[in-house]
């Protein structure tokens, strides 16, 4: 997680584009509420679609079933 913390700063920093990370949990490889807590503290430039809800994790999720269009959306008001 630090070196991903590291590696993300290095992007935001030394960039004049606007980065954002989409992640996708599998069904059968979901991650675990301590990585996506962690991860909700890098910044708002980073989803995930997952099947289980997230509510509880100020992270911004997506169902698999949901349109990229919808992923697209979300970065352009982001």
């Amino acid at each position: 997680m630090s070196a991903l913390k590291l590696y993300w700063k290095s992007l935001k920093r030394n960039s004049t584009k606007r980065h954002f990370l989409v992640l996708y949990a599998s069904s059968t490889h979901p991650y675990n509420q301590a990585f996506l807590t962690a991860l909700s503290k890098f910044g708002r430039e980073i989803c995930v679609v997952t099947e289980q809800p997230i509510d509880h994790i100020p992270l911004k999720y997506f169902a698999p079933s949901q349109s990229i269009k919808d992923i697209l959306e979300w970065i352009r008001t982001n």
